[in-house]
């Protein structure tokens, strides 16, 4: 049928233990959502699996599985849970910054 086929993709990176925010920073958003037109269900399959190999050339990401490919319901749009960052530096320097709260202090200095 053809139509706009949703194509939901997951980036898993190659560490989920210690440094794991990190890790999921450099693989890019977890879940990514994708919009296309498609004649049918295989040249949807088909887009969807270039989307997953080019997810597979970041060297941070272990496995692309695609989790989704449907046709996509009247008002739904591409979505990205998170930005994807460039570096490590970027993600250490966001967790090393203290987070306000509510009394004045920040976080680590209670």
């Amino acid at each position: 049928m053809s139509g706009r086929y949703l194509i939901r993709i997951e980036a898993w990176p190659y560490s989920l233990e210690e440094g794991r925010d990190v890790a999921q920073a450099l693989a890019g958003p977890r879940v990514q959502t994708f919009i296309v037109p498609a004649g049918d269900i295989r040249a949807a399959l088909a887009k969807a699996e270039l989307f997953r190999d080019g997810m597979l050339t970041n060297p941070h990401v272990h496995q692309a599985p695609i989790t989704e490919v449907r046709l996509a319901m009247i008002g739904e749009e591409a979505r990205f849970d998170r930005p994807c960052v460039t570096s490590v530096r970027e993600v250490r320097q966001k967790r090393a910054t203290p987070t306000p709260t509510p009394g004045g202090l920040a976080e680590g200095e209670r």
